[in-house]
């Protein structure tokens, strides 16, 4: 979608091709501005802004001042790449990732009069403007996706079973329990040390948030079917459009994609690790907005120790 609007917000730095007139000047300088500086002595809000680089400087390109450059995805490009090879490899490039993205977001809002001002046409600056809206709300929610996830099983247990049986009160109670019990622990073991020290605590938490997750979808499917019925026995049609159209997006989505058979056998697996990327990935991440590293491969990390006071030194990589 971004691609339509003229800006991508990020472009992998190892797999992008730019114009040098492009990136050359501010755009270019901007993106190497973190291996000029001591990211120790820029603050938080900067330290963990050039965890995401690339953002930055697609952001610089399209700011440019008297150019009217775009950015664009090319569909038929192929990269390969080494992904995590467990849960706490995961953890350590998700801390990255979050943080770098939320506060490359927050300087996306804060400086996109920029945009405003610049030397696009009156179409381009009205779709970055839609465009805007969106960041600007998606952005709003990250923040309350923690919340709004346990507000969600919330209302799937109640719709469920009601509010008048004692036993279901009882349940209720346990469940809110069990809940909160996982997320004080994702911040007490997100603040209290490496996620190498306590990886047991990770796997047993992401088996009982993705538990959870199966067991409400299982309820919302079985109180869909028990109330697809009305009083007199004809169908409400809305809620079964509405069931319908939650499932089949994502099948329109692969079908668009050429990737119907990746959704198809890898949507349980994406169902039940979703608790884990909102609840436990988030609160690792601004439980440890201090680590500067990259805090993923050892070549990095080496690399890190090597250039001493510089660059992503100095922070946590576990």
């Amino acid at each position: 979608m971004e691609s339509v609007f003229g800006y991508i917000s990020v472009l992998p730095g190892a797999f992008s091709a730019f114009r040098w007139d492009a990136i050359r000047g501010e755009p270019l300088s901007a993106y190497f501005f973190v291996e000029e500086h001591n990211l120790l002595e820029l603050g938080p809000f900067l330290a963990n802004l050039y965890l995401a680089e690339d953002r930055v400087l697609c952001f610089e390109v399209l700011a440019k001042r008297g150019r009217r450059w775009t950015l664009h995805y090319e569909a038929g490009a192929i990269a390969y790449t080494d992904v995590p090879g467990n849960l706490v490899e995961l953890i350590k490039q998700r801390r990255r990732w979050l943080n770098g993205s939320f506060f490359s977001l927050v300087y996306y809002v804060s400086k996109f009069h920029r945009f405003a001002a610049g030397s696009h046409s009156l179409w381009r600056k009205a779709s970055l403007h839609i465009q805007f809206v969106h960041q600007f709300t998606t952005m709003v929610l990250n923040w309350f996706m923690i919340g709004t996830l346990y507000l969600s099983f919330t209302v799937i247990y109640l719709s469920t079973f009601g509010t008048a049986d004692a036993l279901t009160g009882e349940l209720r109670y346990l469940f809110d329990l069990a809940y909160f019990s996982l997320m004080c622990l994702q911040v007490i073991s997100g603040l209290g040390g490496k996620a190498t020290n306590v990886h047991q605590i990770y796997y047993v938490s992401s088996l009982s948030f993705g538990a959870i997750m199966l067991v409400a979808l299982g309820l919302s499917l079985w109180a869909a079917v028990e109330s697809v019925e009305n009083d007199d026995g004809t169908l409400r049609w809305w809620l079964i459009l509405a069931v319908a159209s939650t499932f089949m997006g994502y099948g329109v989505a692969g079908v668009l994609h050429g990737e119907l058979l990746a959704i198809v056998t890898n949507f349980a697996q994406y169902l039940f690790m979703l608790p884990t990327f909102i609840n436990m990935f988030s609160a690792y991440s601004f439980c440890n907005m201090h680590d500067i590293s990259w805090g993923t491969k050892e070549g990095n990390l080496t690399n890190e120790r090597r250039r001493g006071g510089h660059g992503r030194g100095g922070g946590d990589a576990g």
